[in-house]
């Protein structure tokens, strides 16, 4: 790579150089969610997260179809503006096709509109009134787009394509550990150590190791809520000794949680203590099972429940597996506001092993959850690479040699 100017370079705009072409639909007594004879895929945005809600409709009442390599824009959010490609069928109204003229190669474009500052102003323009919905699509037309030569694009695109597959070869390893942390968790904390090996006594929850206890939640821990913001004296220094968390704060990708936005330096409210087991206590978030432990001392808001083991016979990050396990959904009220009050929890049932297993238990679970841990802080790392190289590739600020 060199940093020459970007003296060969043309400068055109967006509406240049790509067609959009928005999508159709039959009306909905036509789709099917099974794949027949003289069916094709009916594509939609959430497609390209999940095949959940896979959908079919006659070929004849499609009128807009895209390859897998074709590129496609979500028109609607949140977020707008999602670049997206991967699926083969006839596309709905809420996605919009890009094809590139011939100065332009397809890889190449899928990068360009995928760039951040692209994506600001147009995730900014669709917002700048409550009233108006979608992509500005002049104001995407009219958008610069600095063109380097066929060769340079190429080039420019096989690196960067590159480092998408880094990407998805981590995201494979991080699933294929998850799931080996799943089965570890239905064996261990059902059969212990031993697995089959051990006598098991039949329950209330089914059958456990003989030597192990059955006892209600409220026998091992205190319950903690979290509090209003206002009963706390906010400080957002270097100094401030606190984080606080409110739930779409809240990191759960990884076993302890360290970080926050905002920090206090007083509180006039029982803290959050190291080594507690938190989770939400109110909204949809109940049902993603996010369950974390604390590496330090936190707030919290009022959505946020916190467990303090009390009873020597129970390790904390034994609990926070075993709740993990479990999924605490079970136990919330959904009738309304979906929720988990003290009633709900204190009667939970939790099978308690000997300390000692309960030790040996959580070694072998962090171990998964470290492996999980450096693949993610891996892709991260990936992840900002590419987006560096992107910044600086795209506007000819590095040159690749041609």
């Amino acid at each position: 790579m060199n940093n020459n100017f970007m003296q060969d370079w043309e400068m055109k705009t967006v509406g240049d150089v790509v067609v959009f072409q928005g999508g159709s639909q039959p009306p909905k007594k036509y789709f099917s969610p099974e794949n027949k004879e003289g069916y094709v895929r009916l594509i939609q945005i959430r497609d390209y997260k999940t095949d959940n809600f896979k959908t079919y409709i006659p070929l004849e009442k499609a009128k807009k179809f895209c390859t897998k390599d074709d590129i496609m824009i979500g028109r609607y959010g949140p977020p707008i503006f999602q670049i997206l490609r991967g699926i083969e069928g006839a596309y709905n109204v809420a996605l919009i096709k890009a094809t590139p003229t011939s100065d332009i190669l397809k890889e190449y474009l899928y990068y360009f509109l995928s760039t951040e500052p692209l994506f600001n102003l147009i995730d900014s323009l669709s917002q700048r009134t409550s009233g108006q919905t979608g992509i500005d699509m002049e104001a995407l037309k009219e958008y610069p787009f600095p063109i380097p030569p066929k060769k340079e694009q190429k080039k420019i695109a096989n690196i960067l394509s590159s480092l998408d597959e880094q990407i998805e070869l981590t995201d494979q390893l991080i699933e294929k550990t998850k799931k080996l942390k799943k089965g570890l968790l239905q064996k261990l904390l059902t059969k212990g150590i031993r697995g089959n090996g051990n006598e098991l006594k039949e329950t209330k929850i089914g059958q456990i190791p003989s030597n192990w206890n059955l006892l209600k939640l409220e026998e091992l821990v205190e319950i903690r809520s979290g509090c209003s913001p206002s009963k706390i004296t906010f400080e957002n220094t270097k100094y401030a000794k606190f984080p606080f968390f409110k739930v779409n704060d809240m990191n759960f990708t990884t076993k302890f949680l360290s970080k926050s936005k905002l920090y206090f330096n007083k509180a006039n409210i029982p803290l959050m203590e190291k080594g507690m087991v938190v989770f939400p206590k109110r909204g949809a978030a109940i049902f993603t099972n996010k369950i974390a432990l604390l590496s330090q001392d936190s707030l919290f808001d009022t959505n946020i429940m916190g467990l303090k083991c009390l009873n020597r016979n129970i390790n904390n990050e034994y609990l926070f597996y075993y709740l993990m396990f479990i999924g605490l959904e079970k136990v919330a009220d959904t009738s309304s506001i979906p929720q988990i009050n003290n009633k709900h929890i204190n009667p939970l049932l939790i099978s308690v092993p000997p300390l000692e297993e309960q030790q040996k238990i959580v070694e072998v679970l962090s171990t998964v959850d470290n492996t999980v841990d450096n693949y993610s802080y891996k892709r991260e790392k990936l992840q900002q690479l590419k987006l560096g190289l992107m910044q600086n590739l795209l506007n000819g600020k590095i040159r690749v040699e041609q």
